[in-house]
């Protein structure tokens, strides 16, 4: 029984000498420290293999899908890239991290490398409970997976297993890492050669992601329809925008917000929209370059990997200010050009004197002295005037209460704005709407 149980050593009961029981108890615990060194190399060694076949699935991988590498080399490299997976049956989906420019932001580039490894370790472990499945690392902001449906025999059984994994896959991210995702299917396809095809389509599948939001999860029955026909209604309103762009724009906001609705209930394609607002941030540099040079720092750059029709709008908000703002101030040093252009993005937020400062990489105090000389008007007096001129905007189409116009113009505290308002106009807000 004692050899049955790997035991390492026997003391005679009597007598029991104190020095053989602790040399007996060290040889125990060094035996249980040796076990626990093999125990951690093999577990190192297992997150280097692991490692190293995941960055060997993402090279071959992105060759296969972006490279045209033939299909038939990963079905003869798959022992290797250890897939034990049957192209029978099967969707593909795509995972993407939401907001990926503030991701990078927010993390160095050596918490990326691990929230991305503790994302693919999430994804791995509940495809593998579902089913035959495998997924990889692809591009910098997504992954991408396959899973096999062996035992569900109808589309909807299908549609109905895969959204619930992408609901569990979101779930889990979001609980243990706190970041939000994206996912699309495909179809269900079969064959090694469809590989390619599986991935296109669940990619443009979580292109609807840009009007459905972050967190979403598309599956092939509740994909988005486009209207392609209305790609020339969006274009023409694009124009219009660019002949009233002028440093007196008074309609500005009103296009803008004409386009906005426009976009979200004609339902563009996302890549045909963006490529529409590329030509218009073209125009419009052409149009403001015409007074005296002058060139917007909003690159174009800018839009080509927006995932969100809210992030598109705001950019060519910025876009559109920006431009009218320097065509309307082009004596003005660059600086305040942009730091006005920034106050009228975020006027609702709360805007603080360090925020626009940094936003033109400058000195808070040199800032202030600056803003102050260049505007003749001190920075909190200038927000405060340009609050209360929204506020009176608002007046002018319909009845609000000062609770309400206080919270739409970023200022949170009623009293405060009723004595900002009467100080700028004269009157309280309510004397001033009843003119």
């Amino acid at each position: 029984q004692a050899m049955a149980m790997n035991v390492l050593d026997y003391l005679v009961k009597v007598p029991l000498r104190e020095s053989d029981l602790a040399a007996v108890l060290e040889k125990a615990g060094a035996a249980l420290l040796r076990d626990e060194e093999k125990d951690l190399k093999f577990h190192h060694l297992q997150v280097t293999v692991q490692g190293n076949i995941q960055r060997l699935r993402k090279q071959v991988m992105e060759e296969l899908l972006y490279g045209g590498m033939n299909s038939r080399v990963l079905k003869q490299r798959s022992k290797e890239l250890m897939i034990d997976f049957q192209f029978k049956d099967y969707s593909s989906f795509v995972v993407r991290l939401d907001g990926y420019g503030q991701f990078q932001n927010d993390y160095g580039s050596g918490d990326q490398k691990t929230l991305k490894y503790g994302m693919l370790n999430i994804i791995e472990e509940l495809i593998r409970n579902a089913s035959g499945a495998f997924a990889c690392e692809i591009g910098s902001d997504r992954f991408v997976g396959f899973i096999s449906w062996p035992n569900l025999n109808s589309a909807i059984q299908i549609e109905n297993k895969a959204y619930e994994i992408g609901q569990s896959i979101y779930a889990n991210i979001k609980k243990y890492l706190d970041l939000s995702i994206s996912i699309g299917y495909s179809k269900p396809l079969h064959g090694w050669d469809s590989i390619a095809t599986a991935y296109e389509e669940a990619a443009n599948a979580l292109m609807d992601s840009f009007y459905l939001g972050y967190g979403s999860i598309i599956t092939p029955l509740r994909k988005l329809g486009y209207e392609e026909a209305a790609a020339a209604e969006v274009e023409a309103h694009l124009k219009e925008m660019l002949e009233y762009l002028s440093p007196a724009d008074e309609q500005g906001l009103q296009g803008l917000r004409k386009l906005k609705d426009l976009v979200n209930k004609k339902k563009v394609s996302p890549v045909n929209l963006i490529a529409m607002i590329k030509q218009f941030f073209v125009q419009i540099d052409r149009k403001a370059s015409a007074w005296k040079g002058l060139q917007t720092t909003i690159p174009l750059d800018t839009i080509s990997h927006v995932t969100h029709c809210e992030q598109l709008m705001k950019i060519i908000g910025e876009k559109w200010n920006e431009s009218r703002l320097q065509m309307s101030h082009s004596n003005e040093r660059l600086e305040i050009i942009r730091a006005k252009q920034y106050i009228e993005s975020y006027l609702t937020d709360r805007l603080a004197l360090h925020q626009v400062a940094e936003h033109v990489n400058m000195n808070p105090s040199y800032f202030s002295e600056l803003f102050k000389k260049e505007v003749k008007e001190g920075f909190t007096d200038y927000v405060n005037r340009k609050r209360i001129e929204r506020a009176i905007q608002m007046l002018q189409t319909n009845h609000y209460s000062n609770a309400e116009l206080a919270e739409a113009v970023g200022i949170m505290n009623e009293a405060y704005f009723c004595t900002v308002f009467k100080k700028i106009t004269g009157k309280s807000p309510q004397k001033y709407s009843a003119r």
